[in-house]
């Protein structure tokens, strides 16, 4: 039969070489046939169990997420956050000295205050404030809004304004263990109640510590070793918790730590402190650090240390940077008052809390002080419980003064002269500060006006207090002063004097003819 064209070939045999190979089965093919390892299971995850009541064979990751580590860090952090504020909020109602260590860590304090927002000129608050949701109020004639958080703090201290008015008690004579402490404002009237004070120191030969006549003008605390010296008498720009501490140790020596508490909250020593109207104030304070006080310093001090203070700020003339208060719009207080420092690093905004409060001694912290800050109401509960204890001078209120001055400190009594003007401000505004501009001052000082506001209340409650007690018997102290100054009434010290060239003993007693 005839082959197809197109048909398959037959298969050739093959050769001898060929067969072997074939014959030979390959290593592949044997691995193949092999059967394969059983897989190990997976580490069973302990304590749970599967729908079937087996364990669960899903592998453990050994690994956790960065960004899981991130969340929970920042977690934490926030939390710290929330109770450091609730602790600061809760003991403040109850003592404001136990808490005051958590917030005198400069560091600390520039965190959560810098993390605040910035209020705007007007006083209210944006998105972004922590208490930007909670209700305004109008406060003070101005019609500055302040949160209701503040304005209970306000009505808290308000209402204890009767019985404050009689915590402090006559002092016939200071002693050592309870001496006598002017808590000088600046630019409140405060240089000219300080040089009384010398003049009574003088004449009675009570032994006192006297920045600006004993030691710089710069010192803003008591001696370091209170065991040392045998003053008496205080007066200067002193922080409250440095004196305090300064008179728990001199008091308690073994107890140095332990805090000198009375049955009605009083402290261990007597106080006094002078007010002024907060715009007032700080235009003043403006005028006569970075304008007057700033030329007659280029003119007349050297490149020393004249300041207790660290890093004072180097030898400038201020008044060529700064343009007084007057020439001033809103913006430039915004921007300018809460960085402005003088030469010896000095703001002028908040005073009551920078002799009062646990942050004074931080310019960068008290100076910067707003509502939004997260430490305001510790520092307003705080300045304002201490402020309180302490008898308080309105610098417009010379008959009240005298009076007050009469029954609490009579052995003052005949030094105090209404009409005595030292460091006067020789500025004058050829304007009278803007509504806006008020606000904007008012703003970065709330605290401050808060606390002379309730201050400015408390020298009325104390006024009448006075008023209503019975007349007590003259000492015989006070019987000798009317002896001495009803035989010379005339004034024989040196009132022209700046406070560049006094020093120890600059003022003599009064020569007294008998």
């Amino acid at each position: 039969m005839r082959r197809l064209k197109h048909a398959s070939p037959k298969p050739s045999r093959p050769s001898a070489s060929q067969a072997s190979k074939l014959s030979k089965p390959s290593q592949s093919s044997q691995s193949s046939k092999q059967p394969k390892p059983k897989p190990k299971p997976a580490t069973p995850v302990k304590g749970i169990r599967g729908s079937n009541g087996n364990w669960s064979m899903r592998k453990v990751s050994r690994g956790v997420c960065p960004r899981t580590i991130i969340v929970i860090q920042v977690a934490m952090i926030v939390a710290l956050v929330e109770i450091y504020i609730i602790i600061m909020l809760t003991c403040n109602l109850q003592d404001p000295g136990k808490c005051a260590f958590l917030v005198y860590n400069q560091g600390f304090s520039n965190l959560i205050t810098t993390g605040s927002r910035t209020a705007t000129g007007d006083g209210t608050r944006g998105a972004g404030s922590t208490q930007g949701k909670e209700k305004r109020n109008k406060y003070g004639e101005n019609g500055l809004q302040i949160s209701q958080s503040t304005l209970e703090i306000v009505d808290y201290w308000n209402a204890k304004i009767p019985s404050l008015a009689r915590m402090p008690k006559p002092q016939i004579l200071p002693t050592e263990s309870h001496p006598f402490m002017f808590f000088h404002l600046r630019k409140a009237g405060g240089s000219s109640r300080r040089e009384e004070i010398v003049e009574a120191a003088n004449l009675l030969g009570l032994p006192r510590f006297v920045p600006m006549y004993d030691v710089s003008a710069e010192t803003y605390r008591p001696p370091p070793n209170p065991r040392l010296t045998d003053a008496v008498l205080f007066a200067g720009h002193f922080y409250w918790p440095s004196f305090e501490k300064f008179q728990n140790i001199r008091v308690h020596s073994h107890m140095a730590h332990v805090r000198e508490v009375s049955t009605d909250g009083a402290p261990n020593f007597s106080c006094v402190t002078q007010i002024r109207p907060t715009v007032e104030r700080v235009v003043s304070c403006w005028n006569f650090r970075f304008i007057q006080d700033a030329k007659a310093k280029t003119k007349t001090t050297k490149n020393t240390s004249l300041s207790s203070r660290p890093n004072p700020t180097p030898e400038v003339n201020l008044s060529k940077i700064f343009k007084p208060s007057y020439q001033l719009s809103t913006k430039d207080w915004r921007e300018m008052l809460p960085k402005s420092y003088s030469q010896f690093s000095e703001g002028c905004n908040n005073e009551f809390a920078r002799i009062f409060s646990s942050v004074g001694d931080a310019e960068d912290v008290v100076n910067l002080v707003v509502e939004d800050s997260a430490i305001f109401p510790l520092v307003l509960n705080e300045t304002l419980n201490r402020m309180s204890k302490c008898v308080v001078l309105a610098m417009d209120g010379c008959t009240d003064n005298k009076l007050l001055i009469s029954y609490y400190f009579p052995w003052l009594a005949p030094f105090y002269d209404c009409n005595k003007h030292v460091n006067r401000g020789t500025i004058k505004p050829h304007r009278e500060v803007s509504v806006s501009d008020s606000m904007e001052i008012l703003r970065q000082n709330l605290i401050d006006d808060i606390v002379y506001h309730h201050a400015r209340n408390l020298h009325k409650e104390q006024v009448k207090y006075v008023k209503n007690q019975p007349k007590r018997e003259t000492t015989p102290l006070e019987k000798d002063l009317e002896d001495v100054f009803s035989v010379d009434s005339s004034n024989d010290f040196d009132q022209t004097v700046t406070h560049h060239d006094r020093g120890p003993g600059s003022l003599s007693p009064r020569t007294v003819s008998t």
